[in-house]
């Protein structure tokens, strides 16, 4: 019913004249590497605000743009991992033209946790656990791959009775007491987990996604956001933020997520799915197309008919719009309207 109500709300946006040419400046840039650097440092994402707009692009290259700009003053902001945030203010611009900036990259950021080069990270937590302990997380693992839940469970138990701040057997504890679809139990194995590592990236997720399960998105984002800023690199995880952020009806934080997690894996069906309903809400049909047509590339189980009939009545808009546009006449001047000769 859902998906038919935002169907209906499509055809009412396609009908309204006001909307059949889309106007305004485009901003593009190029985003150059740091002081005495040669390539950019993996995912750079660039944030343009402005009057009535917030926007966010993750690059992978050099170049960006936004499009469709109102008159008046905008900041673009600059970030990567592990660099200094560079902004550039861009005062007075005109939605009649096009600009481009070019910004240089922030320098490094002094990282304080980092040890001295040669050395080895050592997690002090687990080099005190007794061997013994480790030996019951080591059958605990053998029992979890062979899918004898109970008996994995019995281990991990054992090794936390040995050594009680055992993070890694309290998440394997979670995931078996998961498996026996015991869930209070495991979401409070991996909370300890948390609570023992607070950078256990593992138990951050495993906590966020029992949380999500339960239909308690709200309460995975603090989790989630937290594995995510320590893991840059999953695709999968960006995304369910971004669909926690759904949820909570925070749609800018949900689209800087799912904007990042198709950077990082283009195949991810949903996050297009996402995308491309929340530009259709925001009227940015140029890229509520992009993202559905991506939708429909990737062959998914479910959702393709709807997002189909989408994808036509898009296409069916823009048609419609060069149409207009073609055969509006272009502006007399002066001199021909006063019948000078």
């Amino acid at each position: 019913m859902k998906a038919l109500a935002r169907v209906l709300m499509a055809l009412l946006i396609f009908s309204s004249p006001a909307l059949a040419q889309q106007i305004g400046g485009t901003i593009r840039g190029q985003i150059l590497p740091a002081r005495g650097e040669t390539d950019l440092p993996g995912i750079v994402t660039v944030r343009l605000v402005g009057p009535g707009i917030q926007q966010v692009t993750y690059l992978s290259g050099n170049f960006f743009s936004f499009d469709g700009l109102r008159d008046g003053s905008y900041t673009i902001s600059v970030n990567a991992a592990g660099r200094e945030e560079v902004s550039r203010e861009l005062a007075g611009f005109s939605a009649d033209r096009n600009d481009m900036v070019t910004i240089v990259l922030g320098d490094r950021t002094p990282d304080k946790d980092l040890p001295p080069e040669g050395n080895t990270v050592v997690d002090l937590k687990t080099l005190k656990v007794p061997e013994k302990a480790h030996e019951h997380l080591q059958k605990g693992l053998e029992f979890l791959d062979k899918s004898e839940f109970e008996k994995a469970a019995q281990h991990f138990d054992a090794a936390i009775k040995i050594f009680p701040d055992f993070y890694q057997a309290h998440n394997n504890l979670g995931v078996a007491c998961l498996k026996m679809k015991k869930i209070d139990e495991a979401e409070k194995e991996f909370s300890r987990a948390v609570e023992i590592q607070p950078e256990n990236i593992t138990g951050l997720k495993n906590l966020a996604y029992i949380r999500m399960n339960q239909g308690r998105h709200r309460d995975a984002i603090a989790p989630l956001a937290k594995a995510v800023r320590l893991d840059a690199n999953d695709a999968k995880a960006e995304m369910y933020l971004g669909e926690a952020y759904i949820v909570a009806k925070d749609v800018v934080n949900a689209s800087d997520h799912f904007l990042k997690a198709l950077l990082l894996d283009p195949s991810l069906a949903h996050a297009h799915y996402r995308l491309g309903y929340i530009f259709l809400d925001e009227k940015q049909y140029d890229q509520a197309l992009k993202h559905f047509q991506g939708f429909l590339k990737l062959n998914p189980e479910t959702g393709r008919e709807e997002v189909q009939t989408l994808v036509g009545k898009l296409e069916q808009f823009f048609k419609d719009s060069l149409a207009r546009m073609s055969t509006t006449p272009p502006p007399t001047s002066q001199s021909q309207d006063s019948g000078t000769e």
